[in-house]
């Protein structure tokens, strides 16, 4: 019903504009809203570089600021000018012609101005619902509970259009590029599947700033993620502090803007990236200390148990460390070290303690104990090689080859093996096994 009440007022609001302002400035200002409708896009863009200095930093007000600020110059030129055509018509019939003539044509003028009133309003009525089509395909996919108003009109007018089988009609008149749509629907994706931004996180194209201080406090912040997690009204959202440093971020609206949207809302609904999948090491790999010592036994198969039993103890003191290949060719390394933590060994009774068993179980006073010794310390291995925190990965004769640094400058080349979910890699004497995330 909403949609239909609303193309009645603005067909009675324009008729009633028509007779009163007539069919000259009717016309004059008909033609100015066709050519500000048709100029807006145009325009639009040309002022698009002044949005800044004017305040408005927002990318979504600078969409659509700037078109609209357009078209309502162009009509205001036409209205102006309607004016000034009228009163020269007008003039002529008061002072050159009686007022038989003058009366006809006063009445000619208020009756066609209200078909040309309704003829205004059902293009106006039309281009506001090309503009709700577009916008509603978003709120409508956004929306929960405790929408403004203002939201819950637009879907409501958009569901009518759906229903009553309009939304033909209007898709005709919206003026948003198919980009537009595709980033509604990862959107909607994302607000009624919270856990699919896990998955995004992992999308190639965002592992980089995933290395972000900004979006590493993004995730640990409570309240952002309760609202995202908790589906509030996508007003709040959008108002929050963070949401607002992204969008006036412009380094980082143009890489968003470069993102592959169909590559990424495949990503989301599989798992699996057509675009990106071709290079079976992009992604983020962690350390699988457990599989690394076991391919170490199955290489060395007279390895003694005593040197395996240490080199478990070594891998076990390592922290986590992770390998991120990113789809520019570089590579990350984090966490880890090159020398893991020392194997104390276990030390000896305290002296006190000693003596004190000793007169307990013969009466006696025990003799005088010696200073214990310092705790021995069992030598580890440098199971890892230490290396620097960036390198690179390319592609040589259909191999992987990974090209890291240690701290000292040195190259350090490894070839790299992968199978499914698995890669080995061999760099710096050493055999390490990365699961993918």
């Amino acid at each position: 019903m909403s949609l239909w009440i609303t193309a009645i007022g603005l067909l009675a609001v324009f008729a009633g504009i028509g007779f009163a302002k007539g069919a000259i400035r009717m016309a004059i200002s008909f033609v100015g809203l066709l050519i500000g409708m048709a100029a807006a896009i145009p325009l639009g863009r040309a002022l698009k570089p002044v949005m800044g200095t004017i305040g408005i930093v927002n990318p979504a007000w600078v969409t659509v600021v700037p078109p609209l600020i357009a078209f309502v110059l162009v009509y205001l030129i036409a209205m102006g000018l309607s004016f000034f055509v009228h009163h020269k018509i007008y003039l002529r019939y008061k002072y050159k012609h009686d007022d038989v003539e003058r009366i006809r044509w006063e009445g000619m003028n208020r009756h066609v101005g209200v078909g040309l009133g309704l003829l205004t309003g059902a293009v106006i009525f039309f281009g506001l619902s090309g503009l709700i089509y577009a916008a509603g395909y978003l709120t409508v996919q956004v929306s929960g509970e405790g929408n403004p108003a203002w939201v819950n009109y637009i879907n409501s007018v958009r569901q009518d259009m759906a229903t009553t089988g309009f939304d033909k009609a209007a898709a005709k008149f919206q003026p948003a590029p198919k980009l537009f749509f595709d980033t509604a629907d990862v959107l909607g994706m994302l607000y009624h599947n919270p856990l699919l931004q896990g998955r995004l996180a992992q999308y190639p194209y965002f592992l980089s700033l995933g290395e972000k201080t900004e979006f590493q406090e993004m995730g640990n912040d409570k309240e952002y993620n309760d609202l995202i997690f908790g589906k509030a009204p996508v007003t709040s959202i959008i108002d929050h502090a963070r949401t607002q440093w992204m969008l006036g971020n412009a380094e980082l609206i143009d890489y968003l803007k470069a993102t592959d949207v169909n590559d990424l809302k495949e990503y989301l609904r599989t798992g699996k990236s057509p675009k990106y999948e071709i290079n079976e090491i992009i992604g983020v790999w962690d350390l699988d200390k457990d599989a690394v010592v076991t391919h170490l036994r199955k290489a060395n198969p007279d390895i003694k148990a005593k040197d395996l039993r240490v080199m478990k103890q070594a891998f076990a003191n390592i922290p986590r460390v992770s390998l991120l290949a990113l789809p520019d060719k570089k590579v990350v390394v984090k966490g880890g070290s090159g020398a893991p933590a020392p194997v104390e060994a276990a030390a000896p009774a305290p002296a006190d303690s000693v003596a004190a068993t000793y007169a307990n179980r013969y009466g006696q006073t025990a003799p005088q104990a010696q200073p214990a010794p310092k705790p021995a310390v069992a030598a580890t291995p440098s199971v890892l090689p230490t290396m620097a925190a960036e390198g690179s990965w390319d592609e040589e004769a259909g191999r992987y080859v990974l090209t890291l640094h240690d701290n000292g400058g040195k190259e350090l080349k490894g070839n790299v093996q992968i199978k499914g979910d698995e890669m080995l890699v061999s760099i710096g004497g050493t055999s390490l096994v990365f699961a993918k995330q």
